[in-house]
């Protein structure tokens, strides 16, 4: 009888190991390269989008003050009519 073990294969396990240390150190070392790139580019885009924020309520708010301006001058006008009437009558 042939009382030998079968010889164990421990390749893949060491290649596992070590494709996991090969990336968890380039992992380490790009990502404070790219998480530098993401902040600079969330910046830009936060100031981009404070920018067109700014100019759309800028119009709005020259949309609004036109509205209460002429609301008043017909305010004004309905006052003076409603004046001129009553003393007309």
């Amino acid at each position: 009888m042939n009382s030998q073990l079968p010889r164990r294969d421990y390749g893949f396990v060491f290649g596992l190991l070590t494709g996991t240390l090969v990336g968890a150190g380039l992992a380490i070392w790009l990502v404070p390269g790219v998480a530098r790139e993401l902040r600079v580019l969330a910046a830009d885009s936060a100031e981009r989008l404070k920018s067109e924020l700014g100019e759309q309520t800028d119009g709005i708010r020259n949309q609004v003050a036109g509205a209460v301006a002429r609301g008043a001058h017909e305010m004004e006008r309905y006052a003076l009519d409603s004046r001129t009437e009553r003393v007309n009558a």
